[in-house]
């Protein structure tokens, strides 16, 4: 238990130092578009060719949030670091000691129940008023994808063809737990 816990703790600070480090490079660096064909199109000139697949630039990855919430609601403020717009919605509870300083070990929390290909924008609110925080985690499914009409296609679109709204997120609420970790399944879903 105690390696698995080192071992998720030691990826999760590698990836968010990485995630410094590419934004880092990102900002200092200029992005060279000349080796994807260009179009002049409605975005501008010499833009990345949308309908060239053999390059697109790519995302940073997503950064980590970091709350100071009392989890375990014994008046004391712990860490609490989560991925946060990313696929998943892993979270690490650092437990306060009430003299600033944090446990060394963290908790873990891989929630349940989750949509797999979707979106995930974690928060954390008392939303049971009962002295500890609970995670909130709303997943934003993938749109679902038409086929494009032939370029060449005189008729355009029919109404068939029209886009459909995007899914409906749906949010997740974990209640906070008195040992400082989270529970392993949702209290409710919530379908906006």
């Amino acid at each position: 238990m105690k390696n698995t816990l080192n071992t998720t703790l030691a990826i999760f600070i590698s990836s968010t130092l990485s995630c410094a480090v590419f934004a880092e490079n990102i900002t200092n660096s200029h992005i060279n578009y000349s080796d994807a064909s260009t179009t002049s199109n409605l975005d501008g000139p010499d833009r990345p060719d949308p309908k060239d697949k053999k390059r697109k630039p790519r995302r940073p990855p997503p950064m980590p949030l970091q709350a100071f919430e009392d989890v375990n609601g014994d008046g004391n403020l712990d860490k609490v670091i989560a991925t946060h717009m990313s696929p998943r919605a892993m979270s690490v509870t650092f437990l306060g000691n009430g003299d600033g300083s944090f446990c060394k070990e963290g908790l873990t929390h891989n929630p349940a129940y989750l949509p797999k290909k979707a979106i995930k924008m974690v928060n954390f609110a008392d939303l049971t008023n009962d002295g500890r925080v609970d995670k909130i985690v709303t997943a934003f499914p993938p749109p679902k994808k038409k086929p494009r009409p032939p370029e060449n296609d005189i008729n355009g679109i029919n109404d068939k063809d029209k886009p459909k709204r995007p899914p409906k997120p749906k949010t997740f609420v974990y209640l906070g737990q008195s040992d400082g970790s989270f529970a392993k399944t949702p209290m409710g879903v919530i379908e906006e």
